[in-house]
Order: C-alpha cells, then sequence, then structure tokens
C-alpha cells in the first residue's frame, strides 16, 4: 500500500479532491487480510479472560458439589451423636481369657463388653466302645448308626475295624489294640462328640464289650449354666465364641 502526497483541488464538479491516496493494488498487499489479522491480535485478551471464566465456573461447580457432599457428612457424623461405640455394629471387639490355658475366645463386632468369670467343668468327648470279637468270625453283618457293616467267615478283628472304616456312614473310628496277654481289642470311637452311636449287633460278630457314653461341655459363665455338644460354646456372651481346652475357672474380658 502506497500514500502519495498530492496537491488540493476541486473537480469540474466542485467536488474535493483528498491530498492523499491509497492503492493495495499498486504495491501488491492484501490489506483485507492483514486487518482481519490486527483485529484477531487485538480479541485474544479477550478470549483468554473468556476461557479463563469457564475454567473458573467449571471449578465453582465442582466446588458445590464437594461442599454438598460434606454437608451430607457432617449431617451423617452428628446423627451419630449419643452412640455407644462399645454396643455399636461398628465397634471393633476382642475377647481375652485370663487363662489362655483354659480356653479361648473370639468376639464379633457389637459384642457386648465386659469381664465375665468362666468356670469349665466338663469337656466334650465321644462315646467309645472296646469289643473283643471271637478269633474266627463267622461271618454277616451288623449296623452302625444305620450303616450295615458285612463281614467275612474268619475275619480277625484287624479285618473287622478294616470294614469298618471303609464305611465313612457309620460315624465311627476302628482301631485294634493287641493287650499284653495277645488279645485284640476292638476299639470304637464316635466321630462327634456330645452325642452316641447306635450300635446293632445281633450275630455277636463284635463279641462282648464296654461302652463309655458321649458327654457334653459344661461350664458357667458368672454362675450361669450353659452345654455344647462340641467344646466350643457359641455365642456364650453377645457375640462372643469360646472353645475350652481344660477344665477350670478363669476370667473372660470383652472390649473395644
Amino acid at each position: 500500500m502506497s500514500v502519495s502526497p498530492t496537491s488540493s483541488s476541486y473537480s469540474a464538479s466542485g467536488s474535493y479532491q483528498s491530498p492523499l491516496a491509497m492503492s493495495g493494488l499498486a504495491t501488491g498487499m492484501d490489506t483485507s487480510t492483514i486487518i482481519q489479522e490486527l483485529m484477531s491480535i487485538a480479541k485474544q485478551p479477550v478470549v483468554n479472560l473468556q476461557n479463563q471464566q469457564t475454567t473458573d465456573n467449571n471449578k465453582l461447580s465442582t466446588y458445590r458439589d464437594l461442599n454438598t457432599k460434606l454437608s451430607a457428612l457432617q449431617t451423617a457424623a452428628n446423627n451419630l451423636t449419643g452412640v455407644d461405640f462399645n454396643t455399636s455394629p461398628l465397634a471393633s471387639m476382642s475377647a481375652t481369657a485370663g487363662n489362655t490355658a483354659l480356653f479361648s475366645a473370639t468376639a464379633s463386632n457389637g459384642s457386648t463388653a465386659g469381664t465375665y468369670t468362666v468356670n469349665i467343668t466338663q469337656l466334650a468327648t465321644a462315646e467309645t466302645g472296646i469289643f473283643v470279637p471271637p478269633t474266627s468270625s463267622a461271618g454277616g453283618s451288623f449296623q452302625i448308626n444305620g450303616a450295615t457293616v458285612n463281614v467275612n467267615a474268619g475275619d480277625s478283628a484287624t479285618q473287622i475295624a478294616a470294614a469298618i472304616n471303609a464305611n465313612t456312614a457309620t460315624g465311627v473310628s476302628a482301631a485294634v489294640v493287641t493287650d499284653s496277654g495277645g488279645t485284640q481289642n476292638l476299639i470304637l470311637t464316635g466321630q462327634s462328640t456330645g452325642t452316641n452311636y447306635t450300635l446293632s449287633d445281633p450275630s455277636g460278630l463284635l463279641g462282648t464289650g464296654t461302652t463309655t457314653s458321649a458327654q457334653k461341655a459344661q461350664a458357667t459363665i458368672d454362675g450361669i449354666a450353659v452345654s455344647s455338644n462340641t467344646n466350643t460354646f457359641s455365642n456364650i456372651v453377645n457375640g462372643v465364641d469360646l472353645t475350652a481346652s481344660a477344665t477350670g475357672s478363669s476370667t473372660l474380658t470383652v472390649a473395644a
């Protein structure tokens, strides 16, 4: 673009002629594009401010959402006022035996806190039977807990024990102990404590024998009698399980 000074003049019609003349065509410059770029540069600060405003608005929205959640959390916390965490399901509790040789104990969350006196008076046992089968079996069958055990003619005590152990439905374990006199004793032991097994042997295949009945575990807690088929007393105190290992008296402490 060139600017050329000229002398002012009036045309024949009386119109005014400017002393400056602009000519883009004369220099080959794209004056329109140059002007648009200059305007774009001039507007850039405004664009930057608009972008920053959008970013700030997004942050403000996030802060508002966080504030709403914090307010809800504060409300929930206020509702916990007056909660006894020793009895609340949120409380983590433990149970401790004064004498761990007598028993162990576990406590669930929400167990009742306190100290108790526990006296283990009897441990749970299974029924046992000692039999002396004939030296040479006549063969036949007998039933233990309703499960049939077949015996072949001539079977020894050891072979009868093997037949019993092969039938898991009997619910007993069989073993043979030979005494000092050479007699083979067949020992039957129930697999469950606290309950007796049933034995039906009309043919006398097991020979003569004696049995010792099963017994339940017995205890008192603060003088209150409790019992269990096993040596584990479930829920002996609210939320506390106790497993006995010997007889005797000790304290049980439940605390957070």
